[in-house]
């Protein structure tokens, strides 16, 4: 099975899908000015111990060229979990759960810190900083260190990959991702018709070899399928010795996230007992059936061709699934390494908190990823589709979910049956993804008929 047919779009649907792409594109995006930023280009990161995080860094860029790569002085301030003053700024900055930075006013006294010292405008980096709070009111500890050994701070190796490669000095920022830190919308120098594309950037440090690990797998160990979208290029340190990240299509709609949160932003508890139907306010029109039912077969589909590799994602979700420009949606970040606890199933519970410390946590992991899993996933993001609800939680965490659906009418009970028998507690009980394509695909076909053509 190569790849299964899937359902032609239609001009209306074609109408309607670029009203949708107008209103969710770019609205998640910051618009880059030609100018010199004071601070820009923000990441952070946390090392674990037992479940809590106990180190962190803050890194960012200082009077660089927004729209340049590589342009200014990296500074990145480090610390520790801090054991004496528990409000602490680093303290919080730890337990934050989006993942915040340390706050400004605390990086303005590092930066009058670091201006004191030789080298500031030098073109080099990154300054390494030691950031501790050692009294409620007085000034911070900061201590600061030589730029470390590169060696010691890298980006990832250059993976063994037939695809054509950039260096990043040749690209210049259009837009950064206002959700994640590490996209951008760029356009390569000198093109005439400036033509958008997105840049995943790879992290130092954490998780610099799984980044390219993951582009190993996108672009060159899974085969090509029009289901999913695959990297184009990767892009190279000015050196061409490291890799800095990779290209991938630009589609304007962003996420069915993108999608359904800039229509309506709600976020939706599924709780374990029973629910009553939601209201149906909504400041839009809804979304049609039929484009509705043609993501959710787009879905099953791709699905149904991981699962045919023995691929099995574990974190199919929202984010994931990009609405092409011809209407269709398909995958991202389909390597099987990451996961998110709002879209698992029940079962996963043990791998978040297990019984007791496995010998072989990677053995461990990928047992974990399972066909039954992905499906429970499915189910989520069926519902999703149905009730236009881009952010879910679920109460408790890791439960069995009763699907909340409103009081609207377009949604037949067939397709919340199915939705429904996807997140059932057993797992065996799950119906396999190329089920539920078939499922959607002839229900289309009965329905829809003079909107089904399929296309091979």
């Amino acid at each position: 099975m190569d790849y299964l047919p899937l359902p032609t779009i239609t001009s209306p649907l074609s109408l309607e899908v670029e009203i949708l792409s107008k209103n969710s594109g770019l609205l998640f995006w910051n618009p880059v000015q030609d100018n010199t930023e004071y601070l820009s280009d923000f990441e952070v990161n946390a090392t674990y111990n037992q479940g809590m995080r106990v180190y962190g860094y803050t890194g960012f860029t200082v009077n660089a060229l927004s729209d340049v790569y590589n342009s200014g002085t990296m500074v990145r301030i480090s610390y520790d979990r801090n054991e004496e003053f528990s409000q602490c700024p680093e303290n919080k900055t730890l337990d934050s759960s989006r993942g915040h930075t340390l706050p400004i006013k605390d990086i303005e006294k590092v930066l009058a810190f670091i201006a004191e010292k030789p080298g500031w405008d030098a073109f080099f980096g990154p300054i390494q900083v030691a950031y501790k709070t050692v009294s409620i009111d007085g000034a911070p500890q900061i201590i600061h260190r030589p730029a470390v050994d590169p060696s010691l701070d890298r980006f990832p190796d250059i993976p063994q990959l037939s695809l054509p490669s950039i260096q990043l000095r040749s690209l210049r920022r259009k837009f950064r991702n206002s959700v994640a830190m590490n996209i951008d919308v760029v356009v390569l120098e000198g093109d005439v018709n400036s033509k958008l594309h997105v840049l995943k950037r790879a992290p130092r440090l954490i998780d610099s070899e799984s980044f390219a690990g993951e582009l190993l797998f996108m672009a060159g160990s899974i085969p090509e399928s029009p289901l999913l979208i695959r990297p184009t290029m990767m892009v190279l340190d000015d050196d061409s010795k490291s890799l800095r990240g990779y290209l991938l299509p630009y589609h304007p709609a962003s996420s069915l996230w993108s999608v359904f949160w800039s229509r309506h932003r709600e976020k939706v508890t599924l709780s374990s007992a029973s629910c009553t139907p939601r209201s149906t306010e909504n400041p839009h029109d809804p979304i049609s059936w039929t484009l509705k039912l043609i993501w959710a077969i787009d879905i099953a589909a791709g699905l149904a061709f991981l699962h045919h590799q023995e691929i099995y994602w574990g974190d199919l979700k929202l984010d994931n699934i990009i609405l092409c420009e011809d209407g269709h949606c398909r995958f991202i970040d389909y390597d099987p390494s990451g996961y998110s606890p709002e879209w698992c199933p029940p079962e996963m519970e043990k791998v978040e908190y297990p019984d007791s410390q496995p010998e072989d946590w990677d053995k461990f992991i990928q047992q974990a990823r399972t066909p039954e899993r992905d499906m429970f996933s499915l189910g989520l993001v069926l519902w999703a589709i149905a009730e236009e609800v881009g952010s879910l939680k679920r109460e408790p965490d890791f439960s069995t979910p009763e699907l909340s659906w409103t009081l609207r009418t377009d949604t037949p009970e067939w397709f919340r049956e199915l939705a429904s028998s996807c997140v059932l507690e057993e797992p065996h009980r799950r119906p396999t993804s190329l089920m539920v394509y078939r499922s959607l695909i002839s229900q289309l076909c009965m329905t829809y008929e003079p909107a089904s053509g399929l296309r091979q």
